[in-house]
């Protein structure tokens, strides 16, 4: 939890994209507290129709694409700047 809101407040917007980020942060948090409040629910099913070891390879598998999505929108940032 408390990274969520130490990354939120790190995230540095251009001047012109300003009057929107209280926006982007209001989805940032949402998406956060939603994935937060799902996670045990859904590991609980997976653990139920996989095992342990699934549920740490989907745990896994999920920062990978976190990481990819972060690279590639920064790519993106860089790109239209």
């Amino acid at each position: 939890f408390a990274w969520g809101r130490i990354w939120r407040h790190q995230y540095h917007s251009p001047p012109h994209h300003r009057q929107r980020f209280g926006a982007a942060s209001g989805m940032l948090a949402v998406t956060f507290m939603l994935g937060f409040a799902i996670s045990p629910t859904l590991a609980a099913m997976i653990w139920k129709f996989g095992g342990y070891n699934l549920v740490i390879e989907l745990a896994i598998l999920s920062a990978i694409i976190g990481l990819c999505a972060l690279i590639m929108s920064d790519k993106m940032e860089k790109r239209s700047a």
